[in-house]
């Protein structure tokens, strides 16, 4: 399986916009499904396949916990296909 970025994509089923508490974003990479939930005031939480793998608890607002919970997803995948690769 070869990395390909996430293409992150609100979920439709939540509300959205300034007035929503949480947003979530979602992804599809091969096998992994990937989640994002943030709050306007900077938390959110990071799962893969329904696993919490990151948390954020201190960044300024929404905006930075989503960026730094994506690096931490591309940088989650880029690891698990590597060592994938590695098995075979």
């Amino acid at each position: 399986m070869t990395f390909t970025k996430p293409d992150w994509r609100s979920n439709d089923n939540l509300p959205a916009g300034k007035g929503a508490t949480a947003q979530e974003f979602v992804a599809t990479v091969g096998d992994y499904k990937l989640e994002i939930k943030v709050a306007p005031w900077g938390e959110g939480d990071l799962k893969v396949n329904g696993r919490e793998i990151s948390r954020v608890e201190d960044a300024r607002n929404r905006r930075e916990a989503f960026a730094r919970l994506a690096g931490i997803a591309e940088r989650y995948l880029t690891e698990q296909i590597g060592k994938s690769r590695r098995a075979t």
